[in-house]
């Protein structure tokens, strides 16, 4: 995945942000300077002005059954 996403998911920075602290060579990807665009695979130790980053991958399943009959919409006007 892109630098910029990567640090984006891991909270440290909005995309735009974390392009700006790439720019700005505070990002390092096993230990060498990140550059706009560079990719992060998994495994590869990311680091924001030293600091190690991760993204956590906790994901969260939900399953809904919607009883027969009932409508769902945002549009106004429809009725269930």
């Amino acid at each position: 995945m892109r630098i910029n996403k990567y640090i984006s998911e891991a909270g440290k920075a909005s995309r735009r942000g974390a392009d700006k602290l790439v720019e700005a060579g505070r990002v390092t990807i096993n230990g060498k300077r990140a550059a706009i665009g560079s990719q992060v695979e998994p495994g590869d130790e990311v680091r924001v002005d030293g600091n190690h980053i991760f993204v956590a991958r906790n994901y969260v399943y939900i399953a809904l059954n919607k009883p027969v009959g009932i409508t769902s919409t945002t549009e106004k006007g429809v009725k269930g």
